[in-house]
């Protein structure tokens, strides 16, 4: 597949909480539901809410244009010890060395850590710390998600470069609830909340470190993007 030189980077978060921070803080466009436009730096950038989920993501890319660089962007759950909520975690296999040096670079100079190795998959939330500790043993990988290896498999289909750029949402002996809201609404959400009532504390400590989370990858990647 032929890709212009002028395409844009395109971001696929899979929910409001990792989607939302960058579309305000970047000031991007709606130029259809789910689908969002801007530049951070000059870059061009499309951002799309894919929804949780590998189903969801190839429905969202279904129709989606051949980007020049396909960016899977969020949380993530570390599956190694010494890797806490905050630190970033890439996938950069594939991609041309220049691009984890300069992510070192800006790391180091934004005094964030970060780690590199691949993505597992999951359907279903990892909850356990013993769940995860299993997975990165016998995967031998870094983190955790729902969406990247659906937008990796999307990104080689097309012939288009795949990066994976998360932050760590629950470190190693971190416990998660069962399970992820399917909703995002108010209305949507007390039904999960009243499901999952005695998790309450750990439902407050994940939405700060949420919002912690994204705004340090949201400002890494504002570094990054110009770079790739």
């Amino acid at each position: 597949m032929t890709i212009a030189l002028k395409a844009p980077i395109l971001l696929c978060c899979a929910t409001k909480w990792e989607s939302s921070p960058l579309i305000h803080r970047w000031g991007f466009s709606v130029v259809k539901s789910l689908h969002y436009e801007g530049s951070v730096r000059s870059v061009d950038v499309v951002l799309i809410k894919t929804g949780i989920g590998a189903a969801h993501v190839r429905e969202a890319l279904a129709a989606q244009a051949a980007p020049r660089l396909a960016v899977s962007v969020g949380f993530s759950g570390a599956l190694q010890p010494r890797m806490a909520s905050g630190d970033l975690v890439l996938d950069v296999s594939g991609l041309d060395l220049a691009v984890p040096q300069a992510a070192r670079e800006i790391a180091s100079a934004q005094t964030i850590p970060l780690h590199f190795g691949r993505f597992a998959h999951t359907d279903t939330v990892l909850s356990r710390p013993e769940d995860k500790a299993a997975l990165g043993r016998t995967q031998r990988c870094s983190a955790v998600d729902m969406e990247s290896a659906a937008i990796k498999a999307w990104s080689e289909s097309r012939g288009v470069s795949f990066l994976g750029a998360r932050v760590v949402l629950d470190a190693l002996d971190d416990r998660l609830p069962s399970e992820v809201p399917v909703g995002e609404t108010a209305v949507e959400l007390i039904p999960f909340v009243l499901r999952n009532f005695m998790d309450l504390p750990t439902l407050a400590r994940v939405g700060w470190l949420q919002r912690r989370a994204m705004s340090r990858l949201a400002t890494f990647l504002e570094d990054l993007l110009p770079c790739l």
